[in-house]
């Protein structure tokens, strides 16, 4: 059964990690070969009632990253 996870997002931030075999793939059919570093994503916010949360997203591939200059 699937369900919705809401967050409010604060800030996010990324870096890069081994492979965890148990949760990601290892090996990538594109390049023909085995992932040195697999981009993770790290969210801070809130729950809908007020918890703070800290989630780490693996599995966001094909990873892009694009700096938008007009915020902040």
């Amino acid at each position: 059964m699937a369900s919705n996870f809401l967050i409010k997002i604060f800030k996010l931030e990324y870096y890069f990690d081994k492979p965890y075999e148990d949760l990601q793939l290892p090996y990538s059919d594109l390049l023909g070969r085995a992932y040195m570093r697999l981009p993770i994503i790290r969210c801070f916010g809130t729950s809908p009632s007020g918890q703070k949360l800290c989630a780490h997203i693996h599995g966001v591939l094909p990873y892009l990253y694009i700096e938008d200059k007009t915020f902040g």
